[in-house]
């Protein structure tokens, strides 16, 4: 059976004939928009060159953007488990019973005050203050 043209759906002859180097679809040259010399230059055997359909180069396009997001997406987890290692060391070390930390007057902090310090502030980072409010409880 002959091969069709993709394209146009007509039976395409060896003398006009593109194939793609991806799907290995055939195309008439003038289908795929290549001249005669290009046609000419994909006939030799040893061509360093080969056609893609437009479905192909769409499809390798994809491909290799979502080869670019891989590697993105590999990128951040090493440094987000980076990051966790670099959380989890400065835990440890605030953590422990001599854990202190210079401020910048020379002074040396308890780790465990900061924290505690830090923690007591989003406890309270919420309330509300009343000034000039009358509470009849208050009067006991």
């Amino acid at each position: 059976m002959a091969p069709v043209c993709k394209f146009c759906n007509d039976i395409v002859t060896d003398k006009d004939t593109a194939q793609c180097g991806l799907c290995k679809d055939a195309f008439h040259g003038g289908c795929a928009g290549l001249s005669g010399a290009e046609l000419k230059c994909l006939k030799k055997e040893d061509r360093k060159i080969s056609f893609q359909c437009n479905a192909s180069s769409s499809l390798k396009a994809n491909l290799l953007k979502i080869n670019d997001l891989t590697a993105t997406i590999s990128s951040l987890k090493e440094e987000v488990n980076n990051l966790k290692k670099v959380v989890t060391d400065i835990l440890k070390k605030a953590t422990s019973d001599n854990a202190d930390i210079v401020n910048d007057a020379g002074h040396r902090c308890d780790c465990n005050e900061i924290i505690n310090e830090i923690m007591d502030r989003q406890r309270r980072e919420s309330n509300l203050i009343f000034f000039k409010y009358w509470n009849p409880a208050m009067m006991i």
